[in-house]
């Protein structure tokens, strides 16, 4: 008998241990529980736990040093492997990354390769502004809607013969201001700088050339397309940039072609000691015999040369020169306006190839011009 109540009890004690343990327990009244559920012993519906580990809530993992959440691999890639902290390359608003100074602030356009970047990467109607001297070892091409502000910056250089030390061709407008041109080679016999523009064209506050310039020259300056696909624009205005004639062998601003209609503005102008043996300030055409006003108001002309005829009949703040075949000037009119001549050759301007009364244009002048009404 008593054999057999123990061998009870062992079964029951044995039957017991099967039971599990969470079956038998209860914990403290503010235990966190799990939210595993359980249904057929295998699924769990919200998460699963590694087999063999029972948690009860999840622990933040911490960095071991800072004592803070670790940072995810995508936060790591932002930053800087030798400084710890977020790259700050500078770049501009077209993504270009810029130089920096010492004290990490952004240099700006300081050379060829940056000028011509961002250039290259401007939209139309962008200002792109120097922060130093440039030289140029070719020539600048411009195909954008842009402003060139030199801000009193200088851009030197020389270029392969032929050539233009910048070219511009664009179907909007184009604006050049405060840069100072000082080419280390001599720009000829092209342009040096030439325009294609249909939108209207701006020149202000520009240096051509220098007092001391010698050794070095320019052809021809400012020279507006020939093309009659781009006749200088309704608007287009050059104004208040100064002409050194030490640097000219031909002439500061040559416009050819005009929009029909188109007004154009050159005024407060600068040319300072225009040599007549091979300059003159202005050159005029209108090929494309358009109906155009040019006001030339303020500007200055000083001058000398060689005292033979051949040359000194030249001497002229403008010339026209329209070929038999190419136009007329019938119908452009030129005012000029509160010159102040400094020259000897009491000459306004000078008329070549085959300018006749019919295609001569109309000159207006006020009482500045009024003793200078000499033409050849």
């Amino acid at each position: 008998m008593k054999r057999r109540l123990f061998a009870i009890a062992m079964t029951l004690a044995m039957a017991l241990s099967l039971l599990p343990v969470t079956a038998l327990a209860d914990g403290p009244e503010d235990r966190t529980q799990s939210s595993v559920t359980v249904t057929d012993g295998s699924d769990q519906t919200n998460e699963s736990l590694d087999e063999g580990t029972q948690t009860d809530t999840e622990t933040p993992v911490e960095d071991p040093e800072q004592g803070t959440e670790p940072t995810t691999p995508d936060e790591e890639d932002k930053k800087d492997p030798e400084q710890g902290t977020e790259s700050t390359t500078p770049t501009d608003e077209t993504g270009t990354e810029t130089t920096t100074d010492e004290d990490g602030q952004d240099d700006g356009i300081t050379t060829e390769q940056e000028l011509t970047t961002e250039i290259s990467n401007a939209e139309d109607g962008a200002t792109i502004t120097l922060a130093g001297d440039i030289t140029l070892t070719k020539t600048l091409t411009i195909e954008k809607s842009i402003t060139l502000d030199g801000a009193g910056y200088t851009i030197s250089g020389t270029v392969e013969s032929g050539t233009s030390f910048i070219s511009v061709r664009t179907d909007g407008e184009f604006a050049m201001v405060d840069c100072k041109f000082v080419p280390t080679g001599n720009v000829t016999p092209n342009g040096f700088i030439t325009i294609a523009a249909k939108g209207k064209v701006t020149v202000t506050g520009c240096t051509f050339g220098s007092e001391d310039m010698s050794g070095t020259y320019i052809y021809n300056g400012l020279e507006f397309s020939q093309d009659a696909d781009y006749p200088v624009a309704d608007g287009t205005t050059i104004s208040d940039n100064i002409f050194y004639g030490n640097a000219f062998r031909h002439n500061g601003i040559n416009l050819y072609r005009f929009e029909e209609n188109a007004t154009v503005e050159i005024n407060d102008n600068k040319f300072i000691d225009l040599n007549w043996d091979t300059s003159n300030a202005i050159r005029f055409s209108n090929y494309s015999a358009a109906s155009v006003t040019v006001n030339m108001d303020g500007n200055s002309y000083s001058e000398y040369g060689s005292e033979e005829a051949s040359y000194k009949n030249w001497a002229a703040f403008f010339l026209f020169q329209n070929a038999s075949s190419n136009g007329s000037g019938k119908n452009m009119t030129i005012n000029v306006s509160n010159l102040d001549y400094q020259g000897t050759t009491e000459q306004l301007y000078v008329l070549y190839e085959n300018i006749s009364a019919e295609t001569m244009p109309t000159v207006i002048g006020d009482s500045s011009v009024s003793d200078l009404y000499v033409v050849n």
